[in-house]
């Protein structure tokens, strides 16, 4: 921010100016500057050090200078140094240093405003008022047994837990080969020789292209770029729901399973990792029941003793993202979870008739759908096999880009159909999922999905589970 000034000296406005900013030092620091773009972190009831400084660029004097701090209601802001100056000189600074405490917010991140203010008087008689803001988020503490750590020092990262909730907001380059820069909440040695890892990515803003969220276990979750990398599950917008590992016992990621975009990284998802002394295999879920598996990986170089924890790194230097989880918990043993089987809707062992047809689609569980259903097109998924007769909870993955939701009819082995709506997923490229509970005969079973009035949404795939229930 600048002020200017007129003087009987001849000096333009431009000649004298008066500038002041604000930053911050300390654990969760504060950082305001004459351009905002220091934005900072805060953890609700920790106190935290501001520093206001103000500049006198002109050619003489000014006095009586005031430096202030406001924030919303409920803070307290305490000056910890003298705040008030008779004179400022030309080209001298002067600071005030405050304290500054939120209170922890309601919700994971919360956005507030800070408001760094000086007065003065030019000449002894001219008052001048000069403000800088610049928006802080709060979150709630992350509390024991769980830690926090962040190697992407390109922005600053909060963390939160409220319930069964976590939070991470960071940005960081990349997770992969020579960048190890990463966000994190984790368990200290919470994995051993055979351990099941778990957690539900819920949501995420500001993560786009090869940004990734989900689950990390290595020997030292705080040795990034410096000790051995480990294994990391995750989801990611273009990546999709992959392993990654470094596959030499260096200190970086260099392999992962499956290629790109095999599997769609849609949201929710659950993600569960288990060791299983060197081999490492990565499952995920996308309604916490219906499990399929990710790939496995054996990795070298693993400690026993490894710690576990959810991460994420935005994949943009310099511009932070935030991801919410639901849970985190490490537990000994590892059972792998029953398996799902996943039914392709574009697959040719279907039945694909009546103006509905097959097209590519790339954020599509293998790269295709089946689309134009409804209206006299229909998707019959054929040899659809369980070992035993009961209600099946089957997982629906589609794309409905209408506004106001689609609605398709449902029949099991050519019984009376029941109609379902579904919710808009913004785009006819944008999967999402829901469940629905189907009554299966045992061995093989025919689905067809219709809608003799109108269309229904287009079909990437159902994921059917190995039980009932």
């Amino acid at each position: 921010m600048v002020a200017d000034h007129v003087h009987a000296d001849g000096l333009t406005p431009d000649e004298r100016q008066t500038q002041m900013s604000l930053w911050a030092l300390a654990a969760s620091p504060l950082i305001l500057g004459t351009d905002l773009t220091g934005l900072t972190a805060l953890t609700g009831g920790q106190p935290a050090t501001a520093t206001e400084t103000f500049t006198d660029n002109g050619a003489e004097p000014v006095r009586h200078v005031q430096l202030s701090l406001s924030a919303p209601a409920g803070w307290t802001v305490t000056a910890t140094s003298a705040a008030s100056f008779s004179s400022v000189g030309a080209g001298q600074s002067v600071q005030t240093t405050f304290q500054v405490v939120a209170p922890p917010p309601a919700t994971l991140f919360k956005s507030d405003t800070v408001t760094a203010t000086a007065m003065d008087r030019w000449d002894l008689v001219i008052p001048q008022q000069i403000s800088e803001s610049e928006t802080v988020t709060t979150s709630p503490p992350v509390g024991a047994p769980y830690q926090t750590y962040s190697s992407a020092t390109d922005a600053p990262a909060a963390f939160a837990e409220a319930g069964q909730q976590f939070g991470i907001d960071g940005a960081g380059a990349d997770l992969y080969s020579g960048s190890d820069a990463y966000s994190t909440i984790y368990l200290k040695g919470a994995v051993g020789s055979a351990s099941t890892v778990v957690t539900e990515v819920t949501s995420q803003q500001g993560m786009t292209g090869f940004a990734k969220a989900g689950i990390m276990v290595r020997n030292d979750i705080t040795g990034s770029g410096t000790s051995p990398e480990g294994v990391i599950l995750f989801e990611s917008p273009s990546g999709g729901i992959q392993l990654e590992w470094d596959n030499n016992g260096g200190n970086f990621i260099t392999s992962v399973t499956p290629p790109n975009g095999t599997i769609p990284g849609n949201l929710p998802v659950w993600l569960e990792l288990q060791r299983s002394g060197t081999t490492y295999t990565g499952y995920y879920s996308y309604d916490g029941q219906n499990w399929l598996t990710v790939g496995s990986a054996t990795v070298p170089g693993q400690a026993a003793t490894q710690d576990a924890g959810i991460f994420m790194t935005s994949h943009a230097s310099g511009s932070p993202g935030q991801v919410v989880f639901n849970g985190l918990s490490a537990a000994d043993g590892a059972t792998p979870p029953p398996l799902a089987t996943s039914y392709e809707a574009e697959s040719s062992a279907n039945t694909i008739a009546g103006g509905a047809s097959a097209a590519a689609c790339p954020t599509c569980s293998g790269g295709a759908k089946a689309g134009f259903v409804g209206a006299g097109g229909t998707l019959t998924f054929n040899n659809v096999n369980v070992a035993a007769a009961g209600t099946y909870q089957v997982a629906i993955a589609y794309l409905d880009g209408s506004a106001t939701g689609r609605q398709a009819t449902i029949s099991v082995n050519g019984a009376a159909p029941q109609m379902v709506s579904f919710t808009p997923t913004e785009s006819f490229s944008t999967v999402g999922v829901m469940t629905v509970p189907l009554q299966l005969a045992a061995g093989n079973n025919t689905i067809e999905f219709a809608n003799p009035a109108a269309f229904a949404p287009d079909f990437d795939r159902i994921i059917v589970p190995a039980a009932a229930g």
